[in-house]
């Protein structure tokens, strides 16, 4: 479609800003490429051309500019596509993408086909005014630019997490339950003394032999908000695939995370999940030999005793009987010392007193004599 002839143009600008821009970037290009800064300068291209009328905003703050998958970008494609753009304005080429193929055929294709109009102004580009060479030659070169720069930023942020976990320190978006990042540095876990007594109350109840459904149901009936939860309610934006429609309780499965979690002996374990690649965001489990883990990285909340101990616990079959939250003492420890089996407990009376008995499992299914007693 060749362009049309428009007095004034229906403009929209469209705004981006990464968070690698923020990780990577010097304070004066980080300012320069600001949400606020972008849209002065646009607004005030806007104000000196007679030709160009401002109808809309498209802002995406916070978005990679690696792949298209950007809520306004895309609002402001349909927006385009349904005619109510003639010109889309950009700060820079990088604003739209650094993905060079993406961005070579928006150019030189889609906005022509769609008669828009398209203004990169920090790059002088114009596509109303502009020659050949500057559309199909200089643009094309200033994308693979674009992009080359996208893949360092990538390899410095992957490099320098690597390096912070190596150091110790913590760079999960979110503290892990019972703890919080330190107010002076973002890298540093330190205890929340409200969530760190759940978490030792929690080890305490699996030390005296309550299950980890046990432990759930204590802490949903004495009103103990759930991780998920309690994260909300201290102003996080905290989201996981564990919680379920309404408010999130406590479960069996939660409560094992928190018993097999190393973190709260004071050892960090961390790189077990990566991406394939900053372009393909799908994640991908890492193998338990490459995760990289440090001790002493922080202020444990269970001493190591204790959780080992729990390991111990969690290792054996102590499913409590119906009625009961705890397991008997000795479930998971008694074996027959003639064929391995576990021994299995059954309580008997005689003359009014109470007695219990641990036999062979094996044996009992085929209907044997008791193998061992001991009194309650």
């Amino acid at each position: 479609m060749s362009k049309k002839k428009i007095d004034v143009c229906r403009t929209g600008i469209y705004l981006r800003l990464s968070q690698g821009d923020e990780d990577i970037d010097g304070w004066e290009k980080q300012e320069s490429n600001s949400i606020s800064n972008q849209r002065l300068l646009l607004e005030g291209f806007i104000d000196a051309h007679d030709d160009l009328k401002l109808v809309d905003v498209f802002i995406d703050d916070g978005y990679t500019g690696s792949n298209f998958d950007r809520p306004e970008f895309q609002r402001m494609m349909k927006s385009m596509k349904a005619g109510k753009l003639d010109c889309i304005m950009v700060k820079d080429l990088s604003r739209l993408g650094r993905e060079r193929i993406g961005v070579d055929e928006l150019i030189l294709r889609t906005f022509k086909e769609y008669g828009v109009r398209f203004i990169s102004v920090s790059d002088n580009y114009d596509s109303l005014t502009a020659n050949r060479g500057e559309t199909h030659t200089i643009i094309p070169f200033k994308n693979l630019m674009n992009e080359q720069y996208n893949n360092d930023t990538s390899l410095k942020v992957r490099t320098s997490q690597q390096v912070k976990r190596m150091n110790g320190q913590f760079i999960g978006a979110f503290a892990p339950y019972g703890y919080k990042k330190a107010e002076n540095n973002k890298n540093l876990l330190v205890p929340d003394p409200y969530a760190a007594g759940v978490v030792q109350g929690i080890f305490a109840k699996k030390l005296a032999g309550v299950s980890a459904m046990g432990i759930a149901k204590i802490l949903n009936k004495n009103g103990v908000l759930s991780p998920s939860e309690y994260k909300t309610k201290c102003g996080e934006k905290y989201n996981t695939s564990f919680k379920g429609a309404g408010q999130s309780k406590w479960s069996a499965k939660t409560v094992i995370r928190i018993l097999k979690n190393l973190v709260y002996t004071g050892t960090l374990a961390q790189g077990k999940r990566t991406t394939v690649s900053h372009k393909v965001k799908k994640e991908i489990e890492v193998p338990e030999e490459d995760w990289i883990v440090v001790e002493n990285a922080h202020e444990p909340i269970i001493s190591k005793m204790d959780f080992d101990a729990v390991q111990i616990l969690m290792s054996r079959d102590t499913k409590a009987i119906a009625g009961q939250s705890e397991a008997y003492m000795y479930a998971g420890i008694l074996y027959c010392g003639d064929c391995g089996s576990s021994m299995v407990r059954r309580k008997d009376s005689y003359k009014g007193q109470e007695y219990v008995n641990y036999i062979c499992s094996n044996y009992n299914r085929n209907g044997g004599e008791l193998q061992s007693s001991l009194y309650p």
